[in-house]
């Protein structure tokens, strides 16, 4: 078995947005307004205006890199700078999410302690017959963002994960286990002690990340703009939780159908990765031939913060899963960063609250199997489809 890497040429997998070195043939030539000058930042939808030029653009001609129809996601991953379009429907399907009137930026992050300012990843945004259309900043930096779309009277209707990396690497699992992504979702590294590893946090359920740490030891969130808050959330429902998509809701459980391993339209993955399956017959229990857990001192790294599951996992060189912490059930905040590492699946329990995760911990404890409440912010790794 070896490290497998999957890029969009090869499958349409990811829904991944690329600029590549060649000239692309794109049929949008009605996705290109005449005046680009629709552009939004931050919740409070204002910022500065653009002149369209398509300067930038990944096709060699005005019209923006168009996602095909049958990708749609929640997520998708840019790895260059460009103009790019995607439909305005609900992630992995094509229902509409309702009246659009315009689009704005929530947030931008590099997932570091540096803050961004206003259009350091995505320099504008709009809305047009029925596509979110946006642009990158023209120098292009690794990080995330998210762009929702509102109604006329500024109601979120729906909301998307802009991932500015690489294109991520599939590694194939032990057992026939399946082919997961080679770092969490929301990453811009796969590196063993790169701050970039640690990728985002998501509470079970949920499509929209919330931020991981400013660094690999520490429980200060990383730098953004858009504005953050938490709520005691025991009575919210689905629709607070896509109407507020910077809102971290405490005590948050929702429905059991709201991941799956039929996708869902609020798994947060690319199309063509799906949130894992967990719990005694998951991924993690599969690839290791069991589903109990286990103690290796000579897995945890104390200089990297983290794991590397080469030869346990698969056996592609390294299989890092960083100490990411979490956003704690109770409070929302980020902690034991460095020191404890997770992944959520797609599993629930039936008749409580909890859910199924894959957990590890500094005193080199292995849980390939384990549960917890849904409220907690944990990293996604995903599996292909």
């Amino acid at each position: 078995m070896k490290s497998m890497k999957f890029r969009f040429f090869d499958i349409v997998l990811c829904a991944v947005i690329l600029s590549v070195g060649v000239q692309m043939t794109v049929s949008c030539e009605d996705l290109q307004p005449e005046d680009d000058k629709n552009i939004y930042q931050g919740s409070d939808g204002v910022s500065d205006g653009d002149d369209g030029s398509g300067e930038g653009n990944n096709d060699g001609g005005g019209n923006p890199v168009d996602l095909p129809s049958s990708a749609t996601a929640n997520c998708y991953i840019v790895s260059s700078a460009g103009n790019y379009s995607f439909r305005a429907v609900k992630g992995n399907s094509s229902v509409s999410v309702g009246a659009v009137a315009f689009a704005v930026v929530l947030w931008e992050s590099f997932g570091t302690s540096s803050s961004p300012s206003v259009g350091d990843l995505i320099s504008s945004v709009s809305y047009e017959d029925g596509y979110i259309r946006f642009r990158t900043a023209e120098t292009f930096k690794e990080g995330n963002a998210v762009i929702a779309a509102k109604d006329v009277e500024g109601n979120i209707l729906w909301s998307w994960h802009i991932w500015m990396t690489d294109v991520p690497e599939g590694q194939e699992y032990y057992n026939d286990a399946g082919v997961m992504m080679d770092r969490n979702l929301g990453a811009t590294s796969s590196v063993p002690g790169d701050v970039g590893a640690l990728g985002l946090m998501y509470q079970w359920g949920r499509k929209d990340p919330f931020l991981g740490s400013a660094s690999i030891t520490g429980s200060k969130e990383a730098a953004s703009t858009g504005t953050w808050s938490i709520v005691s959330g025991s009575s919210a429902s689905m629709y607070d939780a896509e109407a507020n998509p910077m809102t971290f809701y405490t005590d948050l459980s929702l429905p059991n159908e709201s991941w799956k391993s039929q996708k869902t339209v609020y798994d947060p993955c690319p199309a063509g990765w799906r949130v894992p399956d967990g719990g005694d017959a998951g991924v993690w229990a599969k690839a290791l031939g069991s589903p109990l857990s286990f103690t290796d001192v000579s897995l945890y790294d104390s200089t990297n913060k983290g794991m590397n599951f080469s030869g346990r996992f698969g056996s592609a060189s390294t299989i890092w899963y960083p100490g990411s912490g979490y956003c704690a059930s109770n409070s929302g905040g980020l902690g034991n960063v460095g020191n404890y590492g997770s992944c959520w699946s797609c599993s629930s329990y039936e008749f409580n609250n909890y859910a199924c995760h894959m957990n590890f911990s500094i005193y080199d404890s292995v849980f390939p199997s384990r549960s917890d409440n849904r409220a907690y912010g944990y990293p996604v790794r995903c599996l292909q489809e």
